[in-house]
Formats: C-alpha cells, sequence, structure tokens
C-alpha cells in the first residue's frame, strides 16, 4: 500500500479548518466524495489546485460518520485530500464525482480506493477501534487492564489496515453491493476476521488470574 504521510505533512498547514455551513451541502454526497463548484476551472490533466484541493478537504469536514471521533475524521481528511492533490489529476478526481464512474471496476476509482481512502485509514481505525473497545460493556470482568488490552486491539487492527485496507475493500465492493469503501473495508471477511484475532490474542496478553478465592470454590 502507498503510504501518504508525507504528501500529508506538506500540505497540512495549508488547509483551513473552518466549517462548512450546511446551505453548502449537497445531501446526497458522502464522506468519501469531495464536492467541487461547478464553477472551478480546472486543467484535467494536472493536479488539483490548492484552491481546490481545500474544498475537498472542507467537504469531507462536514460529515461525522457514526464510527469517526473528531481527531479520526480531522486526520483522515487532512491525509485524503492531500493524497487526492498528490495521486490523481484533476480529470480523474472530477470524473468519480459522477455515480457511475464509482464502480470497483473502473481503474480510477480503484486508485482512488486504493492510493487515497485506505492509506489513510490506519490512524482513525487506532483511534476508532480504541474507543469503541473501551466502551464496549461485553468486555470481560477477567481482563486485567482493559486500557492495555483496547490499545492492544487498536494497534493490531491498525496494522492490519496498513497492510490489507485496499484489498479488504475492493474484494468487499466487488462481491457486494456497499457503495461506500469504508463501509465495505470494516464489514468485509478479511478486516472482520483481524477484528475476531486480535481480540483473542490481546485477551491472552491481558488476563487477569483466578484469585485464591476463585480457586477455593
Amino acid at each position: 500500500m502507498i503510504r501518504l504521510h508525507l504528501i500529508l505533512l506538506l500540505i497540512l498547514s495549508g488547509l483551513s479548518t473552518q466549517p462548512v455551513l450546511a446551505q453548502d451541502i449537497d445531501p446526497n454526497d458522502t464522506l468519501t466524495r469531495g464536492q467541487l463548484e461547478k464553477s472551478d476551472t480546472l486543467n484535467p490533466d494536472m493536479p488539483l489546485t490548492n484552491e481546490a484541493t481545500e474544498k475537498v478537504y472542507k467537504q469531507c469536514r462536514s460529515f461525522y460518520p457514526l464510527r469517526f471521533t473528531p481527531s479520526a475524521l480531522d486526520y483522515y481528511c487532512t491525509c485524503s485530500a492531500a493524497a487526492t492533490q498528490g495521486v490523481m489529476t484533476a480529470g480523474e478526481y472530477e470524473s468519480i464525482q459522477l455515480e457511475r464512474n464509482r464502480k470497483p471496476d473502473n481503474p480510477v476509482y480503484q486508485k482512488y480506493i486504493t492510493q487515497v481512502i485506505t492509506p489513510c485509514l490506519d490512524v482513525p481505525t487506532l483511534d476508532i477501534e480504541y474507543y469503541a473497545c473501551l466502551m464496549n460493556r461485553s468486555n470481560s470482568p477477567e481482563i486485567k487492564n482493559v486500557v492495555s488490552y483496547c490499545k492492544c486491539v487498536s494497534e493490531k487492527l491498525s496494522k492490519h489496515v496498513q497492510k490489507y485496507g485496499d484489498t479488504d475493500a475492493m474484494t468487499r465492493l466487488d462481491t457486494d453491493l456497499m457503495k461506500d469503501p469504508m463501509d465495505a473495508m470494516w464489514a468485509s471477511e478479511g478486516y472482520r476476521k483481524a477484528v475476531k484475532v486480535s481480540n483473542e490474542q490481546c485477551r491472552r496478553t491481558n488476563w487477569k488470574p483466578p484469585s485464591v478465592y476463585e480457586d477455593a470454590r
């Protein structure tokens, strides 16, 4: 998987964190779809301009998916906007604003998923899975340190996304009618298996030994 954190660092200081007004948002858009205004004049063979990239960032920041924490969303939107400018031409990006082009067999959309979306999900996954684990009331009382356990789980899943996030997303999109690459990745068999394995491994390293009282019973 192509890593894009260097691009992220280069562009981070240029992106505004000002909110986008509700009236400026198309309700049919999603987090992984950035809206470029029709008045934008872009060279289709060149990368997005800084102005257009900031619009992509603001569009992304206008959504709060259920699984995302504020910090996870901020990281993802900054990273993905920078990655879009770094690896896609303006023409490629504009083409996938059309629903008919957002298909898993479209090479341009594949590029968007594997070089923009999934490479920016490792850090958000770390954040999302850590807090989800802490709030999970079904955690066994025999886990000796829930904080350590949840950190272990989230780190393993973040590493899984680094290695296999693009494959998980593309595989699920190819076999299902899911439209959002993020949802496809998290719902994929590969990711769900990683969740199960991570929980089991981290539970073993954070297991509370039976007390003397419990042994006596």
